[in-house]
């Protein structure tokens, strides 16, 4: 099993590192360094996330009892429009996480994907959207035509 993780979220080429340790989950972000125990987590989210120009992405959310946000991402920034696929690495560090966190704080709350209610309303929205854009470029006049 991966012990660690890394990935770089954007332009700026900043390395976010993970590593789980006995302790805790260490976090290093450019001078930044924390290890977060694992009795501080509150909330863990997995969930695909399509980007434009990289659409087999997936995300972990964590949420930390102090207030801080992570995000772990399967994909990695090497350049403008080119993104390196993670995904085998991700999975593997993530599911060991998931293990560690159930294992040391049961209380955690883990959520996989979005609720079907999100899904559905998201989806609704969409097609009511396009299909008031669509009745509305195809009703208008044409021309100068007049009855």
């Amino acid at each position: 099993m991966s012990q660690t993780y890394q990935f770089v979220q954007d332009f700026r080429k900043i390395v976010e590192h993970f590593e789980l340790r006995e302790d805790g989950l260490y976090y290093k972000k450019e001078k930044r360094e924390l290890l977060l125990k694992w009795s501080a987590f509150s909330f863990v989210r997995l969930r695909y996330f399509p980007g434009r120009i990289k659409t087999n992405q997936y995300e972990c959310l964590i949420k930390v009892n102090n207030g801080m946000n992570l995000r772990i991402s399967s994909v990695t920034f090497e350049g403008f429009g080119n993104f390196k696929d993670q995904v085998d690495d991700y999975a593997e560090f993530v599911r060991a996480l998931i293990e560690r966190i159930w294992k040391e704080n049961p209380e955690t709350e883990i959520q996989f994907g979005h609720f079907a209610s999100r899904f559905t309303f998201g989806l609704i929205s969409q097609l009511l959207i396009f299909g008031t854009l669509g009745w509305g470029v195809f009703t208008l006049p044409i021309g100068g035509a007049s009855v």
